[in-house]
Formats: structure tokens, sequence, C-alpha cells
């Protein structure tokens, strides 16, 4: 896969999508956290609420027909799956964030330049515009990442790359995209939550610049984010919120 296009989601992509956030999260597996591997995928009605607010974006393979293409190099690629999650390890896997968002964890544009695998940072170098419509697209989907507006900041719900995708920087590039969403829209900054611990997450996001937050830097709606996964048991492991400011 040398080459993908991020383009909005569809409703016909809700299966595909579902399924690439089982496959992501079976890594978590590999540092027994079975619970969370075990967590049921976005339900159908929340991808859908995302679609139709223009806030769930996909990854596909390129083929020769498309206009529009993000070229990623073989040789690199990023996943949480709580928040915005991403399963994605730097070079050999792909961001991912468990929660459903996690709550989003791969994400936004960063105010540095370059991510740790060298891809251009969410600041905007790689250009999403004029993406083309999904309209009657068969192409296999890759990845995906839903955002939301939380405390007046954009947030990542949830990313995830299919680990057969890995390598190839396409979670960055699904945050650089996100993050392009969110300077348009005028927000200042990114958020996700995620694992603080795990390379693949809270390590991985430290690296795009995302900057940990304490808990009296939480906005109330955040704050409620970090509860509300406390209380469904989420927190096998520690838990923070970070956030990216992005360029204006």
């Amino acid at each position: 896969m040398k080459q993908v296009e991020i383009r909005a989601a569809v409703s016909g992509d809700i299966s595909a999508m579902q399924e690439i956030e089982v496959e992501a999260g079976a890594v978590f597996r590999t540092v027994g956290l079975d619970s969370i591997a075990d967590d049921d995928p976005p339900a159908a009605h929340e991808l859908q609420a995302h679609i139709d607010t223009g806030t769930a974006w996909v990854a596909v393979r390129h083929d020769e027909h498309s206009s529009q293409v993000l070229n990623d190099p073989l040789t690199t690629e990023p996943h949480d799956k709580h928040n915005s999650q991403i399963l994605y390890d730097p070079l050999t896997t792909e961001p991912h964030d468990e929660p459903h968002h996690d709550s989003g964890d791969t994400h936004a544009v960063p105010t540095g330049d370059t991510s740790p695998t060298g891809d251009t940072s969410p600041t905007g170098d790689v250009s999403s515009a004029g993406i083309r419509s999904s309209i009657g697209d068969t192409r296999p989907i890759a990845a995906y990442l839903i955002a939301s507006i939380v405390d007046g900041e954009g947030h990542i719900d949830q990313v995830s790359v299919r680990p057969s995708a890995a390598g190839h920087r396409i979670g960055a590039r699904l945050i650089t995209h996100a993050c392009e969403w969110a300077t348009s829209s005028g927000l200042p900054s990114m958020t996700l939550t995620t694992f603080a611990e795990l390379a693949w997450n809270g390590h991985y996001y430290e690296r795009l610049g995302f900057e940990s937050l304490t808990v009296d830097q939480l906005g109330p709606e955040l704050a409620a984010i970090r509860a509300n996964e406390t209380a469904i048991g989420l927190d096998v492991l520690p838990r923070i919120a970070m956030r990216l400011p992005l360029r204006k």
C-alpha cells in the first residue's frame, strides 16, 4: 500500500469500520488487556451520527482512478481503542485507542512539523482538500477516525487502523485530516483520552505533540468523559487526557 486516500465516511462504511475496530483491538491482548480487546466496537447508530455531522473519515487504498491521494512511504506507519482510539505502533503498527473512543487516540494537527515517523505533522503540510466523493467507492478501507467537539475543542473519539495496513503512517494521516477539520472549524486544539503507558497510545501521541493534562486542566465535558471511562471499567491501566494545540 504505497498510497491511501482520506475521504468522508458514508453509511455503507459502517460495517467495515466496526470490523476494523475489532481487528485493531486485538493488540491489547499482547499486554494482557483481554477485557479491552473484547470491548464491542462503536454501535452503528453512533458511527452514523458522526457520518451525519461530517466528523467521520476513512482511509482507503488508492486506485488508478483516484484524483486525491496522500503518499505513504512503505517503511512507516502508526491506534488507541478507547477514546479516540487508535491501535498503532510507530514504524510497525498503527495507532489505536480502544476507547470507544476509547475517545480518540490518534489525532489532530500538532504544532510540530513532523510526526515521530517522519510524517508531516497534523499542522497542515499534507492537504486533504478536494477529497473525492465516496459514493460507489468499493475499495478496501484500511482505517477510520471519528471526532467531535468537546469543551470547544476538537476531540478524537476513535482512530483505528487495520493491522494488515500497519506501517504506512495511515493513522497519522487521519489525525492530520482531523486537525485540518478542527482548524477550519475555528477550534484551537485537539484532545483525546488514552492509556498513558502503552507505546501505541500515550507515548505515540506524545511523539505527535500531544501533552498530558492534569485533572485541573480538564474542561467539564472532558472531565465527564474521563469519569465515564472510569465508571465503565476502562482504567485497568492509568489513563490520561491529552491536548494538541493547533496552528492558526
